[in-house]
């Protein structure tokens, strides 16, 4: 085993979407930005509640209160990781792995 390596298994899962559906895929970078009032991290249940609250929206306008979201949470605090976020509309439920996303990095990586 190299070192570092993953050993657990996976499980495989089953969408029941259907076209027209909004399927979302987002790194950790966002759930533990630390800020906010107390300083704590910003977590998955706020951002998927923050999704499903604004999945109506167009996707510019939900970019948008990503992006004024995260920078308002972090505050004057350094970001602590890379912070990307997928989306694709289902254009046919069947055939998810010729979906066409788009990607955005909502923050720009440090290097």
């Amino acid at each position: 085993m190299v070192r570092g390596e993953r050993t657990e298994s996976f499980t495989s899962h089953q969408l029941n979407a259907k076209a027209g559906d909004m399927l979302y895929l987002y790194t950790d970078g966002y759930a533990d930005q630390f800020g906010g009032p107390k300083g704590k991290k910003f977590k998955y249940k706020q951002l998927n509640a923050m999704l499903v609250e604004n999945s109506a929206k167009n996707i510019n306008e939900q970019l948008e209160l990503l992006i004024n979201e995260f920078n308002t949470w972090k505050g004057d605090l350094e970001q602590v990781d890379d912070v990307c976020y997928r989306y694709s509309y289902l254009k046919i439920a069947m055939i998810i792995p010729d979906l066409d996303f788009e990607e955005i990095c909502i923050v720009k990586i440090r290097i």
